[in-house]
């Protein structure tokens, strides 16, 4: 709630308090797509963080994906490691088999 407020409320709070909040929701709906995903991915980094998976406990969760199961083997920081996949989806996928996936009831705890 304080990020929306600080990224929508107080820098259009003159605009807001002259009536004008149709000017505001046009700059919001045109960065509404951005800002829900940025939320989203915070969500789900620190439900990994916070709960871990399959009895075990991450530090903060990484954001990258591209590729990622092709070069992550390569990457000297992973060489001595294992490397846990997963997804966070909105929606039911066929790909349970592959990777670990979490769904939007499994988040918001």
């Amino acid at each position: 709630m304080l990020r929306f407020h600080y990224r929508y409320v107080l820098p259009y709070r003159s605009l807001i308090e002259l009536g004008n909040s149709q000017a505001v929701l046009s700059v919001f709906k045109k960065g509404e797509n951005n800002y829900v995903s940025s939320v989203w991915e915070e969500l789900c980094r620190n439900h990994i963080s916070t709960y871990g998976t399959d009895g075990i406990m991450f530090q903060m969760a990484s954001r990258w994906w591209t590729r990622l199961q092709n070069i992550a083997k390569g990457l000297a920081f992973a060489k001595d490691h294992e490397i846990h996949y997963g997804l966070f989806l909105k929606e039911p996928s066929t790909h349970h088999d592959v990777v670990r996936i979490w769904y939007p009831e499994d988040v918001m705890v």
